[in-house]
């Protein structure tokens, strides 16, 4: 690519990857207030177990609002890594991956928590019904 190909490109995600950028935190903060509003009575584990069957809802949103937020951040990084590798001839373009999938699975990670949280609460609720 030339120079003036570089520029056009980078102007063309700039204001994505900007929106992204301010979007990242907000939704980040937004899921934090949500998390945190959850009384956990004790901060005891078995304590959160309870909680979490009550305020499913809550936290299953919050979990899909910090995903979307680290997923997110992929577009930026890869903006950046183009940039840089645009500049740059050490930077290798097939660690363009690592910049991209590591956010993806960040955020997949979110949403796995809580399938295993609810995972948890189930196998609970067979035990003590057994019990």
């Amino acid at each position: 690519m030339n120079r003036k190909e570089i520029l056009e490109r980078e102007r063309n995600l700039t204001p994505y990857a900007g929106i992204a950028s301010i979007l990242v935190p907000v939704l980040f903060i937004i899921s934090t207030a949500i998390a945190t509003s959850i009384s956990v009575s004790d901060g005891v584990a078995t304590d959160e177990i309870r909680t979490f069957a009550d305020d499913k809802t809550a936290v299953l949103a919050a979990s899909i609002l910090r995903a979307f937020a680290l997923g997110l951040i992929a577009l930026p990084l890869y903006l950046l890594f183009r940039a840089a590798q645009a500049r740059s001839e050490r930077v290798i373009g097939a660690m363009v991956g690592f910049a991209v999938l590591a956010p993806f699975f960040l955020a997949a990670q979110s949403v796995l928590i809580f399938v295993g949280q609810d995972q948890l609460k189930r196998q609970l609720a067979l035990f003590m019904e057994a019990a």
